[in-house]
């Protein structure tokens, strides 16, 4: 929650700052980094509780593989697609694709939620 404040806050400052860019690309970009955010971590918390409402023994070990294969996916996913915005910062000086920082780490919070929540 505190994380997706931060998120909104972040994105409202490239909407007021960025001013190479035009007004409604930048609001464009804010929805599509908030959008991008929260939605690859709602979808992996409801991938969880959908899990929790299963009652069957074969779906329920068959979700729970299905599940541990979304979060190394996920883990693998956000680490690539970080790398690929701080590589495009530093190398290649593309410094607009790193406002877009938080989209891998609301994908990596929600896969290290459903983690914790399936460890227990």
């Amino acid at each position: 929650m505190r994380f997706g404040v931060l998120n909104f806050v972040f994105s409202l400052i490239i909407l007021l700052v960025a001013r190479d860019i035009i007004l409604l690309e930048r609001f464009f970009t804010m929805i599509a980094i908030n959008l991008g955010y929260h939605m690859l971590y709602w979808f992996y918390v409801k991938l969880y509780d959908f899990y929790i409402k299963l009652e069957g023994s074969f779906e329920k070990s068959f979700w729970y593989f299905g599940i541990k294969f979304f979060i190394v996916f996920g883990f693998v996913s956000s680490l690539i697609i970080a790398f690929t915005f701080v590589y495009n910062f530093f190398i290649v000086k593309d410094y607009a694709t790193l406002t877009a920082i938080c989209v891998p780490i609301g994908l990596f919070l929600g896969v290290l939620l459903v983690q914790m929540k399936l460890e227990k």
